[in-house]
């Protein structure tokens, strides 16, 4: 994915190539959502100029919550439709636990930096570099990023065991949307929208417990009865 000269309201071309033949011929799109919060991180963190990202239709990585690797997938035409895995996603909050600071997320987007020099999360927000040192030492971040829509609210995992099914909504797109290192991912989620009764612009969601904590569940049930 290429991103353009950008002027100062992030206003610049963005043209995608695909690897895959199939897609390239199609001349398939990513997600506008996608595209967008790339080039807004960048113009936030005074870079103007052209860069390059590689895009991924997946991610397939091992969390300690499952016995087993599991793939993320944040793709636009899958089998003739959208496929946007949802997830429990980490983050750091004053006065919160790892296990309390937990945001349900749906993936919007799944990428690494190509280019030198330009500033990223990384190198901004964990290691507080300036941009002009990042550009002055062309430095390359390696990390892959997932882009996220998260909820304003908190789901701790444990709310799940104990409740089995939680409903949440979506932040505003201008305020919950951002661009965060894959390894806080940190749960899985099975999610599906509530539409009876919402309107486009306010759904409600549902999320269950995995299938792999059910046992535990309903054995905790059974011994509270």
């Amino acid at each position: 994915m290429s991103f353009g000269v950008m002027d100062q309201y992030g206003r610049g071309s963005v043209t995608v190539e695909w690897c895959y033949v199939v897609r390239e011929k199609l001349q398939l799109c990513v997600s506008e959502l996608m595209k967008v919060t790339i080039a807004e991180f960048a113009l936030e963190n005074d870079w103007t100029g052209a860069f390059e990202v590689t895009g991924y239709t997946a991610y397939k990585t091992y969390l300690p919550t499952s016995p087993n690797y599991i793939t993320f997938h944040a793709n636009k035409m899958t089998y003739g439709y959208a496929w946007y895995d949802w997830c429990l996603i980490q983050f750091q909050h004053d006065g919160m636990t790892e296990e309390e600071s937990l945001c349900p997320a749906m993936i919007v987007g799944i990428f690494q930096y190509k280019t030198h020099g330009i500033p990223t999360p990384h190198f901004v927000q964990d290691l507080v570099y300036s941009p002009e040192y990042i550009s002055d030492e062309r430095l390359k971040d390696d990390t892959t990023y997932v882009i996220v829509h998260v909820s304003p609210d908190w789901l701790p995992y444990a709310k799940l065991e104990k409740e089995f099914i939680c409903t949440f909504q979506l932040g505003a797109l201008d305020e919950f949307v951002y661009i965060v290192d894959a390894k806080y991912i940190r749960n899985a989620l099975y999610v599906q929208a509530d539409i009876g009764g919402n309107n486009a612009s306010n759904i409600t969601y549902i999320a269950s417990l995995p299938n792999r904590d059910w046992g535990k569940y309903f054995e905790h049930q059974i011994e509270n009865t």
